[in-house]
């Protein structure tokens, strides 16, 4: 399922241009700043929580997966909201999550760099 993951875009571009003709430029910017504040902490949170035993850290998780995987779905970030489901579905199972957590790291740097990019050319008209 990570493979089909693999395959997806970082940003759905019909969701980000969507988000972008129903708030316009200035308000897409705060929210867009917003996202990219909440994947920045995520990193060092899922770091950290996958290196501390125990069920309140595996609960805590859980939880971090889950808020990656509704914001990322309402920004148009396909690979991270679907990679922050697997992850939230293992920690329900219990199983080890350790490479599920650094194959979501990853998506989230990279689908970082994507929208910063977007950004660049949409709100502020680079090419």
């Amino acid at each position: 399922m990570v493979v089909a993951a693999d395959e997806l875009p970082d940003l759905d571009a019909e969701v980000f241009d969507r988000l972008y003709r129903l708030t316009g430029p200035e308000m897409l910017e705060e929210v867009t700043e917003e996202y990219i504040r909440h994947l920045d902490a995520a990193v060092p949170q899922l770091r950290e929580l996958v290196t501390t035993p125990g069920e309140a850290s595996r609960r805590e998780l859980e939880l971090v997966a889950h808020g990656l995987k509704g914001s990322s779905s309402t920004y148009g970030a396909r690979r991270v909201s679907v990679l922050a489901q697997l992850l939230e579905d293992d920690c329900k199972r219990g199983v080890d999550v350790r490479a599920a957590v650094e194959v979501l790291c990853r998506a989230i740097a990279s689908t970082r760099r994507t929208v910063v990019s977007m950004m660049r050319r949409t709100v502020h008209g680079h090419a």
